[in-house]
């Protein structure tokens, strides 16, 4: 299952790119649920009740978000279990751009065929969606990646190509924000 991450602007600038605030109160329900269904026949739960429920309670308390902070000039990243997340600060004079790039699963890297099927997934398709036969094994993805001067890069987010344009969107609004630029273009670095 995929959970996309909803961007928020702020009227300063900054803006946070994070998990849907729905997630976690529809976790929060599982697992509420979970714990009276396995405390409904007076018993306490057995170890596959126990293993449910914390699942759920760690699927409630996941955290996934980059945010930039306008006054600070930083993009801040956060991702774990709370209050145990990662945290990485990225200075937005160290940012050099955002980019797009294409991945295709199913694919030989450096092969003709993966060129193909990259420039058809920037385009936001496919290269067999002209032909009858579909190869049903390759995935297009779009990928966002933030790089540094330094050399560092972070990925932010995927999309299905075909729905990438809204990621687009995204990261055009998030590099304006950090004053940068957005590339889009199937060479990988």
């Amino acid at each position: 299952m995929e959970i996309p991450l909803i961007l928020r602007q702020k009227k300063d600038g900054s803006f946070s790119y994070a998990m849907p605030t729905a997630f976690r109160i529809v976790m929060a329900i599982i697992f509420v649920m979970l714990i009276i269904a396995g405390f409904m026949d007076g018993k306490s739960p057995g170890v596959g009740g126990w293993i449910a429920i914390a699942i759920a309670a760690l699927a409630a308390l996941y955290e996934e978000s980059w945010a930039f902070i306008a006054k600070a000039g930083e993009l801040r990243h956060r991702a774990g279990i709370f209050p145990l997340t990662r945290r990485t600060t990225i200075f937005s004079g160290s940012i050099v751009r955002f980019r797009i790039e294409p991945f295709v699963r199913g694919t030989v890297p450096g092969s003709a065929d993966e060129t193909e099927e990259k420039a058809a997934a920037l385009a936001g398709g496919r290269a067999d969606d002209s032909g009858k036969k579909r190869e049903r094994y390759k995935k297009p993805y779009l990928c966002l990646v933030c790089e540094t001067k330094v050399g560092e890069r972070y990925f932010i987010n995927a999309a299905d190509a075909r729905k990438g344009e809204k990621l687009k969107t995204q990261a055009a609004l998030m590099a304006r924000a950090c004053g940068v630029s957005l590339v889009e273009d199937s060479v990988c670095i």
